[in-house]
Formats: structure tokens, C-alpha cells, sequence
């Protein structure tokens, strides 16, 4: 009967139809048949993992703090401290999708090969110390600020890493919007609405860090935090 209350709200919420929602709540008295049906309704339903607060950041992130690295949260924001030598970033949660959504395909809160699109949207303004700050790692994907734009990085076939150089108005302290999307075995990067890079990528987008992940002398700095979301939907 669980299963009939479940698959009722959900198609009341989408459809509004009595009618409709009735016989889905028919459906969902036969245990079995009701989740699966209630999963092939929701098969264009995305998943959305978004902070609602900055605050509320350990939601669904997880911070690595390293050094003289620092954290600190606010209701609107999360400023992150690198200082050359230390890392400081936030790694988005592995059960972060799965807990809880029985009423979704599997597909959409697993890992694996199944044909997905993924997107991390966030909202971040970089300062940096050094030649380098990292802005993202995403799979094997580093991508980085520098005074030039951004240094996105990715190991070859043959092992070897492959730099590409990207040309952009860097304003230090600068507020943007960074969009990563995975879909049909291509990764792009867009900034404020723009594609600035892409590149083949095969497999998921996971894991995904946001912040300094490099210790080096020539990296450091901070970067504010106002928003961040992760989507996944069924292609």
C-alpha cells in the first residue's frame, strides 16, 4: 500500500487527473509492477542534487583541507583558502543521488555505463596568488585559472598529459557561472553561457572536485562559492 501512496502523490503532482492518478494507485497495490511503473513514469525526471544553503554545504559536499588550507561558510557563500603549498577543495558526495529514490530508474541513481547526461552547474569568483588555481577536476579533466584564461589538462591515450591553453578575460575576483556537461561521449565547459573548451569523454563525469587540488609553489589562492548544482538525467 506504500508503493499505491507513493505512485498516487507523483502522478497527482505531474498530471492532476484523477482518473489517471487512480489507476497508477490501482497498479501500485501489486508491489512488483509498482515500482517499475512508477520508475518508467519517471523516466524524464532529472535528478538535482543543489544546496540550498552554502551553509548547508556537507549536504552533498565533501571538504579535503590540507595545510594552511581554510573553509568558511556563510548562509550565501563558501570561501576556500589555498595558500601555495596546501590544497583545499570539496568533492561531491558518492551516495549523494541514490539515498532515498526508490521511484527512479536505476540507471538514473547508479553508476555505470548507462546512458546518461550529466551537468554541474556553480557560481564562483577565483583569486589567485600564484600562476594557477585549480578550478575543477571532473573524471581525468583538470581544469585551472591562470592570467591568460585556463589551462585545461588531460591524459592521452599514450599516458601522456595533454595541456590546452584557453584565451580568456581573467578579472581576478570576478563572479562566473561554470557549466560542465557530459552527454553522448563529449565533456564541454561553458562560462556564463559560452562554450570556452571540449573534448571526447568517455565514461561518467564522477568524481568531481571543485577547488585546489595542486600543492605545488605556483598555485594558490581562493575562491568564493555561491551555488552549486548537479543534474542527471536519462539521454
Amino acid at each position: 500500500m506504500a508503493s499505491a501512496v507513493v505512485a498516487f502523490a507523483w502522478v497527482r503532482r505531474v498530471f492532476r487527473g484523477p482518473v489517471l492518478a487512480g489507476a497508477v494507485a490501482l497498479l501500485a497495490c501489486l508491489p512488483a509492477p509498482a515500482i517499475h511503473a512508477v520508475r518508467l513514469m519517471n523516466r524524464d525526471a532529472p535528478v538535482v542534487a543543489a544546496l540550498p544553503s552554502m551553509r548547508a554545504y556537507r549536504m552533498l559536499l565533501e571538504p579535503t583541507l590540507r595545510g594552511d588550507a581554510a573553509l568558511v561558510a556563510s548562509p550565501n557563500e563558501l570561501v576556500l583558502s589555498a595558500p601555495a603549498g596546501s590544497t583545499g577543495f570539496l568533492t561531491l558526495g558518492s551516495r549523494t543521488l541514490a539515498a532515498g529514490r526508490s521511484d527512479l530508474p536505476r540507471a538514473l541513481v547508479a553508476g555505470g555505463v548507462a546512458p546518461v547526461v550529466e551537468e554541474l552547474t556553480f557560481t564562483a569568483s577565483v583569486e589567485r596568488d600564484g600562476v594557477y588555481f585549480a578550478l575543477l577536476e571532473v573524471g581525468r579533466l583538470v581544469v585551472q585559472i591562470t592570467s591568460w584564461g585556463l589551462l585545461a589538462m588531460l591524459p592521452r591515450q599514450d599516458g601522456q598529459l595533454q595541456s590546452n591553453d584557453v584565451s580568456l578575460e581573467s578579472v581576478s575576483g570576478a563572479w562566473h557561472t561554470w557549466v560542465v556537461r557530459a552527454k553522448d561521449g563529449r565533456l564541454s565547459l561553458s562560462r556564463d553561457g559560452r562554450e570556452v573548451f571540449s573534448t571526447a569523454h568517455a565514461g561518467e563525469l564522477r568524481p568531481i572536485s571543485i577547488g585546489a587540488t595542486r600543492t605545488d609553489r605556483e598555485h594558490g589562492g581562493r575562491m568564493r562559492l555561491r551555488s552549486f548544482e548537479y543534474r542527471r538525467t536519462l539521454r
